[in-house]
């Protein structure tokens, strides 16, 4: 995962990993659950977060 910051405050994020040709943006509200997520957890947490990839996806963008 890759997130830009403007200070404290991110503006940007996206993640790449093996079943992604290209990284994917992030929806921004969703980061926390990511960082937080144990490593068998992480595949569902990304799928979700990925703008267009899932539902909070889908509904939140930032």
């Amino acid at each position: 995962m890759r997130v830009t910051f403007t200070g404290t405050a991110p503006q940007t994020a996206s993640i790449a990993g093996p079943d992604l040709e290209e990284s994917r943006p992030v929806n921004l509200r969703l980061i926390n659950t990511l960082l937080r997520a144990s490593p068998a957890e992480i595949a569902e947490h990304a799928a979700e977060a990925i703008i267009g990839g899932g539902q909070d996806g889908d509904r939140a963008r930032t």
